[in-house]
């Protein structure tokens, strides 16, 4: 037998001699009792004895056991690697893994696994590691639909990017139990956890760099396209759009309802930063809250319809411009406040309580009657006095440094019906002048419905020269 040294013919008790150098020849020579075709001989001791092996079963490889030779079955049954052993697929040992027993940092190469000046995440301890390290060699895991194969995962290792396919139908991000098939076509993030957010974070935890912006990227594929737009709904109840649609010159549209042109509800046009309500519009805002507009630096406020200004806010001058007057309470011409004359009549407007014009037209007045009350006798009663305002901002030139003029208390005593009392007529407080927490506001005369009384007052006047004429 090839190379063998020592051997013995059936067995050395039945005359068997020492080889005393390699023989090649004479098979029939070299038996092992009991030994059928396809054995293994093998020495079981260190004088160098042989045994026969016997032929494994198909499957089987050649392994040791308590230090001699064995048969095992390959993954007939389960079968452990130990930690830290490399396994590779191709000739060029392309694809590897192995369970990592220790940690590994991040970003550190580790020997024909980690190839390179690695970019990757630390591992912990007892972490299973599947690398290809064949220069662009990519990763494709595909699935058997119908007969035929399909992807779901690839990674292009020459462009760097992750593909999750879901070619026939969609892809689930799942993050609860029992997940929902994703609408075909659409990816989907799925959540069905009560009481808890389910959601998408698109972030850029960079802090150092104004440029670190993290973006979420909606896009068609040209002018030609459909419309890149975001969605909201609530299943059963309401859809919400909002995105560029193609067919009204790329304006950022929201509207009420599953695409941007059912019932939209505001556009904003690409060009002049003009925004275009679709519909009637309120603005309410929160109870207590204030809404303001606001023109930076010395910008205006300009309100119009169909084009044409109606109001103007001057930031210049701090001045409120209306175009053609303010109609109060009514849109009649009557109750308009203008440089030029309006309506058929006078309607009475008031600043607070105080009226600033009251009609005398007789068709607006009842239970008409002659006065025949003593008129100078009653304003003789009115002083006339002399006095200054406790701010002291005159007019125009005033009579000795003071002002002429009535007390309001004063003429309430005989006139009641021409002074405004702010609510403050029967209190002793304000009757008598003395401030008032509760009435804080001033009464005020209106001179205008003394002129009755003052007609009246020059009548009797009048009849008095007369008489005395006579």
């Amino acid at each position: 037998m090839a190379n063998e040294l020592h051997h013995t013919l059936y067995a050395t008790a039945k005359g068997g001699s020492p080889l005393t150098g390699p023989e090649y020849g004479a098979k029939d020579a070299h038996r092992i009792d009991g030994a059928v075709v396809g054995d293994l001989l093998y020495v079981d001791d260190v004088v160098g004895s042989p045994r026969a092996l016997a032929i494994g079963s198909a499957g089987q490889v050649l392994t040791t056991s308590s230090g001699l030779p064995a048969w095992a079955t390959l993954f007939a049954s389960a079968q452990n690697v130990s930690d830290d052993i490399l396994f590779s697929w191709g000739d060029g040992n392309d694809t590897v893994s192995l369970n990592r027993s220790t940690s590994l940092a991040a970003d550190t190469a580790l020997t024909n696994v980690l190839v390179g000046t690695p970019v990757t995440s630390a591992v912990a301890a007892n972490s299973f590691v599947l690398s290809n390290i064949t220069a662009s060699g990519d990763f494709l895991f595909a699935g058997n639909r119908g007969g035929n194969s399909e992807e779901f995962l690839f990674f292009d290792s020459s462009a760097g990017v992750l593909y999750l396919s879901g070619y026939n139908g969609g892809v689930s991000l799942v993050l609860d139990a029992d997940p929902d098939a994703p609408d075909a076509g659409y990816a989907m993030v799925w959540g069905n956890a009560a009481g808890s957010i389910r959601g998408l974070i698109v972030e850029n935890d960079d802090n150092t760099n104004v440029a670190s912006d993290a973006e979420l990227l909606i896009r068609s594929g040209g002018a030609s396209g459909g419309d890149p737009q975001l969605r909201f709904l609530i299943e059963g109840e309401q859809n919400f759009t909002i995105g560029l649609e193609n067919a009204s010159s790329d304006g950022l549209t929201f509207s009420a309802g599953a695409a941007l042109s059912i019932n939209p509800r505001l556009i904003m046009a690409t060009s002049g930063a003009t925004f275009s309500f679709q519909q009637a519009v309120e603005v309410n805002t929160a109870s207590g809250t204030n809404l303001t507009l606001n023109a930076q630096g010395a910008g205006d406020l300009i309100l119009q319809t169909g084009g044409v200004t109606l109001l103007t806010l001057d930031g210049g001058n701090d001045s409120l411009i209306a175009a053609a007057g303010i109609r109060i309470g009514a849109d009649s011409g009557d109750n308009e406040i203008d440089d030029a004359t309006q309506g058929a009549a006078s309607t009475t407007l008031y600043i607070g309580n105080s009226s600033i014009d009251v009609t005398s037209d007789v068709r607006v007045k009842s239970d008409i009657e002659l006065w025949d009350g003593q008129a100078t006798v009653l304003l003789n009663m009115i002083p006339v006095k002399s006095f200054d305002y406790d701010s002291h901002v005159p007019f125009g030139g005033i009579y000795d440094g003071k002002y002429v003029g009535l007390m309001a208390q004063d003429v309430y005593r005989v006139a009641p019906w021409a002074v405004n009392t702010q609510g403050g007529a029967y209190c002793r407080n304000c009757l008598n002048g003395v401030d008032c927490s509760t009435h804080s506001n001033p009464w005020t005369v209106k001179a205008d419905l003394l002129t009755g009384m003052i007609v009246k007052g020059i009548q009797e006047l009048t009849e008095r020269v007369k008489i005395l004429e006579d």
